[in-house]
């Protein structure tokens, strides 16, 4: 998986579904392959973490069919 980087026009936002754990998982794995400061290094198990996601309040970004980003929501 590349990181590319895509403009606002060509990205959509939606809320992430059941179907969405694995890629956002795969995501993840490859944003912590640049060991850059996010909560996560290499290697991520990425099954584990499609698993454990938590899809309540996490929205995705979504450019040419692939997911790009997320953000997650907690009420407080």
């Amino acid at each position: 998986m590349s990181i590319r980087k895509v403009t606002a026009v060509n990205v959509a936002i939606w809320p992430a579904t059941e179907g969405d754990r694995r890629s956002l998982a795969l995501l993840l794995a490859a944003v912590a392959e640049e060991r850059d400061g996010i909560a996560a290094e290499p290697p991520v198990d990425v099954e584990a973490l499609a698993a454990a996601w938590k899809l309540e309040g996490t929205l995705i970004a979504v450019s040419r069919g692939e997911i790009v980003g997320e953000v997650r929501v907690d009420v407080s």
